[in-house]
């Protein structure tokens, strides 16, 4: 709930006013004398954050892009779904605000120039502990799915070169 006052004196100033939406109620106590207006959110049909919930409808996101640069930066908490395109040999970061049960995905991309190759920090794991070698066709690109434990973030699948 979220609580507002205001120090007036006229009947029903707060009532018009701070009321907006669906799944939206409000009431007013002390009317014309130092009111306090009480939002509540009907939450059979907001969904709570301490609860599960079932979507009707398909919930997603935006994919980002990354910046290329001699070491690239992925930040999971903003781009859980990212693509970077290689203009050069490059290095992968540790990524930054991973979450435990956190799935990310992370698309790799040639330029035009193709033969770009990346480096992993420690924190990617692989399986047998061997990264994959990317595709260097120039225009190529590549896909790897990541789970993290909130530190580490593990492949767990991979396309590579997809047309």
């Amino acid at each position: 709930k979220v609580y507002i006052s205001g120090d007036d004196t006229t009947a029903g100033n707060l009532e018009a006013k701070l009321l907006a939406g669906t799944g939206l109620s409000a009431t007013t106590q002390n009317d014309g004398a130092n009111e306090t207006r009480t939002l509540a959110i009907d939450t059979a049909t907001t969904p709570q954050l301490n609860e599960a919930s079932q979507w009707t409808k398909a919930q997603n996101f935006d994919a980002t892009t990354l910046t290329d640069a001699a070491t690239i930066v992925w930040d999971t908490q903003s781009n859980q779904v990212t693509m970077v395109t290689l203009g050069g040999n490059r290095t992968m970061s540790a990524p930054t605000n991973p979450v435990d049960g956190g799935v990310y995905v992370l698309g790799v991309y040639q330029d035009g120039t193709g033969g770009r190759t990346l480096s992993w920090n420690g924190a990617f794991k692989f399986p047998a502990g061997t990264a994959p070698a990317l595709t260097t066709t120039a225009n190529a690109k590549d896909f790897f799915s990541f789970i993290s434990d909130g530190t580490n973030l593990y492949l767990f699948g991979q396309s590579l070169d997809v047309k």
